[in-house]
């Protein structure tokens, strides 16, 4: 039954029943939309922006900011990553991580639901956060989970200190002293 038979029932429209149709009505297209998540990272803030090596070690730690979305079943984690391609280091569950290494840190908060985002796919030193992204919604790939890939950058750097102590060097004022009879002898140097 379409929209003009039932108006050619009505009065309006040659009908007998007393009722009113909108014929020309409103119009709607109906179009797929693309996917949410409603997975939300949130952003982090660093206790230093720059650590250094002490005894070899240096400790990055970060704090959630408050602004993470964890859906039911999702799990808030952190990576950590290296330069500017954002090479994962390591990843897990604290927002802590223990360097040996000087150079540009970042850490990175993802909230992912672990029957949907195999994080054994990264392979440290290899995968990036790029990568990681672009199997995300966000980043134009088809998996719920949220990646705050700009994070917080940390540097890590070798602040040992180092030793300028210099002893200079000396001349002696002669270079043949004789000692004579067991008495003392005098040396001198400049």
């Amino acid at each position: 039954t379409t929209g003009f038979d039932v108006n050619g029932l009505l009065i309006q429209g040659g009908g007998s029943i007393c009722a009113s149709l909108d014929v020309s009505g409103a119009p709607t297209l109906v179009v797929d939309c693309p996917p949410t998540c409603p997975a939300n990272a949130g952003t982090l803030t660093a206790l230093a922006d720059t650590v250094c090596l002490d005894g070899g070690i240096a400790e990055i730690t970060v704090l959630p900011n408050g602004d993470q979305v964890v859906p039911a079943g999702f799990v808030p984690f952190y990576v950590l990553t290296s330069g500017p391609g954002l090479v994962i280091e390591a990843a897990g569950s604290s927002p802590l991580f223990q360097l040996t290494t000087p150079g540009d840190y970042t850490v990175h908060s993802l909230v992912y639901d672990p029957t949907t985002l195999d994080l054994s796919i990264v392979e440290p030193g290899v995968t990036t956060g790029f990568d990681v992204n672009a199997l995300l919604i966000q980043g134009g790939g088809s998996i719920c989970a949220s990646l705050d890939v700009p994070g917080v950058p940390v540097v890590v750097e070798d602040c040992s200190p180092t030793c300028e102590a210099d002893a200079g060097g000396l001349t002696a004022d002669s270079e043949d002293v004789c000692l004579q009879g067991g008495g003392p002898v005098t040396i001198s140097a400049t």
